[in-house]
């Protein structure tokens, strides 16, 4: 992805004034879906510094959303803390036991962890609930290749 596909004039302005509002240290409303898109765009672009701001900011006036333990998650993983990424996941799980997302990253752990069967028990929970999901088939047939099962490798990039 090309960061000007992502980053519209709207979007440049959603990000230049949630940073400013940030470095006054104002207090501030924000949506939680726009704080997501702004996490997101963060992560996407691999600013790992912002995207742990934003997080803070989001937990300081959403305290009970399990969102920003999941992108907190995402964070650690993305910089290779697979065991913290894991503890904040184990939390997030306890509070939403379906949730979709929490399986898919917690799957990603174990993959990155070498623990395929883990990672396969996660990934197929989150078909589970989200049948129509190419990204999480993806990952099954990726490590389905790993473990030398290709025929059901197939079956996933097929299905």
């Amino acid at each position: 992805m090309d960061r000007n596909d992502f980053f519209n004039d709207e979007m440049a302005e959603r990000i230049r004034s949630f940073e400013a509002r940030l470095e006054r240290g104002e207090v501030f409303f924000i949506d939680t879906s726009e704080l997501e898109d702004i996490i997101n765009y963060y992560l996407d672009f691999n600013l790992l510094k912002k995207a742990e701001k934003a997080v803070r900011f989001g937990k300081t006036i959403y305290p009970y959303e399990v969102l920003y333990t999941i992108k907190e998650a995402e964070i650690q993983l993305a910089k290779g803390n697979t065991n913290n990424a894991q503890k904040l996941l184990y939390k997030a799980r306890d509070l939403e036991p379906r949730n979709t997302e929490v399986a898919r990253l917690l799957g990603d752990a174990y993959l990155a962890k070498k623990q395929f069967q883990r990672a396969i028990d996660c990934y197929e929970f989150a078909l589970k609930y989200e049948a129509d999901s190419e990204e999480i088939r993806f990952k099954l047939a990726r490590v389905y290749y790993l473990t030398h099962k290709e025929h059901l490798a197939i079956q996933h990039i097929y299905a």
